[in-house]
């Protein structure tokens, strides 16, 4: 019984790791948003490179909202609540512009 829980593990592995990445970049201060449907919840591997938040948005969308912290790439799960959509982000923390 053991081994058929390895196999599974072993055959739905490849099948995570293929999850594609919505890319998202933010400046260090700045703030973004993106609609997530209805997305609920959300998971950051690094919370020192990014603030993140989920947010009601309209009646069909709710709203993913990134505000960079530091220079770094992390990713963040919006969308973490069973049975609702889920969506990866690969977000890049950028430097700021200067201002002129």
């Amino acid at each position: 019984m053991r081994w058929i829980a390895v196999a599974l593990v072993l055959l739905l592995t490849p099948l995570a790791g293929a999850e594609d990445r919505v890319p998202l970049v933010v400046e260090v201060g700045k703030t973004v948003s993106t609609e997530v449907g209805y997305a609920m919840g959300h998971l950051c591997d690094d919370e020192t490179v990014v603030r993140a938040a989920m947010k009601n948005g309209t009646p069909e969308n709710n709203l993913f909202v990134v505000t960079g912290l530091k220079p770094g790439t992390t990713l963040c799960r919006a969308g973490t609540m069973q049975d609702r959509p889920t969506l990866l982000f690969e977000i890049k923390v950028v430097p700021a512009k200067p201002r002129r």
